[in-house]
């Protein structure tokens, strides 16, 4: 996908709770989001492409160790007026 492709929101950890108009993720494809990822590494995804990072009930399930990492990849496809 080109970058224009993507809409200008996504759901991190997204479960059960798809939205319309955002891009969903979730490491279980069960749940049929967009892109079944660990939201921890989103190599898939390209830099600075999402206006809005949704980030509701995941960041207590990724272990401590590796929140920092977590965040700067969140950061990187954020644009630089995001919001997480």
């Amino acid at each position: 996908m080109k970058i224009t492709d993507y809409p200008t929101n996504i759901n991190l950890g997204c479960g059960n709770d798809i939205r319309k108009d955002f891009f969903n993720v979730d490491i279980h494809g069960f749940h049929k989001p967009d892109l079944v990822s660990d939201v921890t590494e989103l190599k898939e995804l390209p830099s600075n492409c999402f206006k809005y990072a949704l980030a509701n009930d995941i960041l207590e399930h990724i272990p401590r160790h590796r929140i920092l990492n977590t965040l700067r990849e969140w950061n990187r496809i954020l644009c630089m007026d995001g919001e997480l």
